[in-house]
């Protein structure tokens, strides 16, 4: 399970408490997702947005197919993956972009290597009205994927550098708290904040998608 910041001492007993019910939580263990793609489709990028944000890197993705280890899935606290694809032009109609294929093992039914596959399919259409519709939840998803990124590239840089010239639009600091906000906006402003400030930052923009009460309509 990923590493907690603890702000506060206080705070220690809570997060192991939380861990630990975790570790006790897992139903299904060594999860792996794949995906498997046609001829015309190929992967851009993957990220996890649930539980946490993490960009996959170019590991995971290779020309036909897509390989995410998820590792251990708790009841009740599901794994989403983002995933970009590129699709060549396709006329107006129902094509399958991807197979996805689950495999995982659940010891207290004494499973190992169990399958299940299903298939990714996209309408592809002349509408411009159908082409403009969205998936709110998934649109969700990206935004704040997209966030977590520009947030680590300028923390990044500042602790490199002292400084940072990335500039966060409007659309990416609406989905960060006051804190975070007032803080970026210091680095902007070329003054300093504590390393303290930075870890948090860091530790609430992957978890920007455990509150999804913003959802673009």
């Amino acid at each position: 399970m990923p590493a907690e910041f603890i702000r506060n001492a206080s705070d220690a007993l809570s997060i192991f408490e939380q861990q630990f019910q975790s570790a006790v939580d897992v139903a299904i263990r060594n999860a792996t997702l794949i995906l498997r793609l046609p001829v015309g489709v190929s992967p851009k990028k993957a990220v996890k947005v649930l539980p946490i944000i993490s960009d996959l890197g170019e590991s995971v993705l290779s020309d036909r197919q897509v390989v995410i280890p998820l590792g251990d899935l708790e009841k009740d606290k599901p794994q989403s993956v983002l995933v970009e694809l590129m699709i060549d032009p396709r006329p107006a109609g129902l094509f399958r972009i991807a197979q996805a294929e689950l495999s995982y093992d659940v010891p207290i039914a004494n499973l190992v290597g169990e399958k299940m596959r299903d298939d990714i399919k996209v309408t592809f259409t002349m509408d411009a009205n159908q082409s403009a519709a969205v998936n709110a939840e998934v649109m969700n998803f990206a935004e704040k994927a997209n966030a977590h990124r520009l947030v680590t590239r300028v923390l990044d840089e500042y602790k490199r550098t002292g400084k940072s010239t990335t500039r966060l639009a409007p659309n990416v600091t609406r989905v960060l708290d006051e804190e975070t906000q007032a803080a970026l906006e210091q680095i902007n402003q070329g003054q300093q904040i504590s390393q303290e400030q930075v870890k948090s930052i860091g530790n609430k923009t992957r978890k920007l998608t455990q509150r999804l009460d913003d959802i673009v309509p």
